[in-house]
């Protein structure tokens, strides 16, 4: 579960170390648990002048996966308090806000307000000294991160618990990417090798699964489960965060094939473990990852079809036959006909390609056999585009 504490008015908060250093704390003990399926994440705005009015409690984004809940609690803290006193009564003011989120949560959902209470009351008694407190601000950055990457622990676990949404978007696209403090030893034929991976896992699960509201994945690739988290812990409506972890001496192999090897098995069980948290059809999941060559890249991807009366064209490309644009993985494309009576076939080269850009654009294939040709239509932003080729010799 995450706690943050804000302190002035949750439109214009104040900066207000005890309220940092109070997060920090809590989140150790509570950072990777949860406490039901009610919500993942407390807001507590402190009202640095209290009003006559009861505090609010509301849902921020009541809609969102991550439930979120903005609560406004009143802490006095006078002038010429210590840093820990006031931290702790920041921490006792969590006693009466969990009073009070029993009364606003609805009735078929969970919150386990004693384990949480209990979790409250172990991080009053571990507050530092003021001596301590000295040290501690030292490392604030530090400990700062390891919170927030342990913040999507407990959001793992939560997704875990939570009702599973129906499965209504087709799967998009999926993207990996290298989510580390120090890539340093990731050269770039290391990215390039980590991008190809990627590649070619989002050509195999692209629209062959269905999802609970987001298009497209995350896979974040790291060497520390925690770090990973921090790096990317970003959450929208149209996508969701997997992580993937790949040791250090990964990058020790001479041979890259091997090393697509690890990245793509790092990046199965991220997906396996996502997909069991978020109900997606695991059994799939496999299938298409053992689909790929990531050896000798030969997986054959197919962008359209189209079947008419005995004329079978199809747009097809793989990631052995490349013309890369610098960082930009292009494919060759071709389109691939075949008269299905008399066994003729023949290959058409449709030049290079970004897979993600040629997705959205390419448009339909139209047999036209009076003219005894093909159009591969296509629609960019600047305007429809007709490539046309003669199939006569097929006929």
């Amino acid at each position: 579960m995450r706690v943050d504490f804000n302190f002035g008015t949750e439109a214009n908060s104040i900066e207000h170390l005890p309220s940092d250093i109070a997060a920090i704390l809590l989140g150790r003990n509570i950072s990777r648990k949860t406490f039901g399926d009610a919500f993942h994440w407390i807001y507590i705005v402190t009202r640095a002048k209290p009003g006559k009015k009861e505090p609010k409690m509301t849902w921020r984004w009541a809609k969102e996966r991550k439930r979120h809940i903005v609560v406004e609690s009143d802490v006095t803290l006078p002038d010429g308090i210590s840093l820990r006193d006031s931290i702790i009564r920041l921490l006792e003011s969590c006693k009466d806000i969990a009073r009070r989120l029993n009364a606003f949560i609805e009735e078929n959902v969970s919150f386990d307000k004693p384990a949480f209470l209990r979790e409250v009351e172990k991080t009053i008694a571990e507050v530092p000294s003021d001596a301590e407190l000295k040290t501690f601000l030292k490392n604030m950055d530090t400990e700062h991160v390891r919170r927030m990457g342990e913040v999507m622990f407990g959001f793992e676990a939560y997704r875990a618990l939570v009702k599973k949404d129906p499965r209504t978007t087709s799967l998009a696209w999926l993207r990996l990417y290298v989510a580390t403090k120090d890539a340093s030893g990731w050269s770039s034929k290391h990215q390039k090798e980590i991008s190809l991976v990627g590649h070619l896992i989002a050509c195999a699960l692209s629209r062959k699964i269905s999802t609970p509201g987001y298009a497209e994945i995350y896979i974040n690739l790291g060497s520390e489960e925690v770090d990973v988290r921090y790096r990317r812990r970003g959450l929208e409506e149209w996508s969701e965060n997997a992580y993937a972890l790949l040791p250090e001496s990964a990058f020790k192999l001479k041979d890259m094939s091997d090393f697509r090897k690890g990245v793509l098995e790092a990046c199965r069980i991220a997906l396996l473990k996502m997909a069991a948290n978020e109900g997606l059809d695991s059994d799939t999941i496999k299938k298409c990852l053992d689909a790929i060559d990531v050896a000798g890249l030969s997986t054959v991807f197919e962008l359209g079809r189209v079947e008419h009366n005995n004329l079978e064209a199809r747009i097809e490309y793989d990631f052995l036959n490349r013309r890369d644009d610098r960082a930009i993985l292009q494919p060759l494309f071709r389109l691939c006909v075949k008269n299905t009576d008399n066994g003729k076939n023949k290959v058409f080269d449709l030049g290079p390609g970004d897979v993600w850009k040629m997705e959205r654009i390419f448009s339909k294939i139209v047999v036209k056999p009076n003219s005894k040709t093909i159009e591969v239509v296509a629609t960019p932003a600047s305007g429809t585009k007709t490539k046309t080729v003669d199939i006569a010799s097929l006929i």
